[in-house]
């Protein structure tokens, strides 16, 4: 198994990022990912970190905006989404948040104005949205209500 130590950068909209990868990030004799691995942005904060089984993300991972707030955390299962998802935005307020299951939506998902006020809240069965939704205003009241 080696270990590999790399800088690059790459663009995001219009942001440039730097990730270093440094001493945990390991790749076993066929060139997969393994084990734990970070990324960090340029000006030193963690950018990334999570686990790799056989190249394939596994267990909790979790993203970082450059001002070292959480973006989002989520589970995967032999690279696919499965397990509890929860995106925050950059204020740190929870985005939206809800369950994969074998890489698609199931069950109830919530979203939420940055201002921490719900903005919808529905449920899915295999990826698709199911049932009644409903759809909040800024303000936290309720503006309308939709049936899928």
């Amino acid at each position: 198994m080696g270990v590999l130590s790399f800088q690059w950068k790459y663009i995001i909209g219009r942001v440039i990022k730097y990730m270093r990868n440094i001493g945990k990030n390991r790749v076993n004799r066929r060139g997969n990912r393994v084990g734990i691995w970070d990324s960090y942005w340029e000006n030193g904060n963690i950018e990334s970190r999570g686990s790799y089984k056989n190249g394939k993300r596994e267990g909790i991972w979790e993203i970082y905006y450059e001002n070292g707030n959480i973006w989002y955390r989520g589970s995967y299962k032999e690279g696919i989404l499965d397990g509890l998802w929860e995106e925050y935005w950059l204020n740190g307020n929870i985005e939206s948040k809800g369950l994969y299951v074998n890489g698609k939506r199931e069950g109830i998902w919530e979203s939420y104005w940055s201002n921490g006020n719900i903005e919808s809240k529905g449920l899915y069965r295999e990826g698709e949205r199911e049932g009644i939704w409903e759809f909040y205003k800024g303000s936290g009241e309720i503006d309308y209500r939709e049936e899928f």
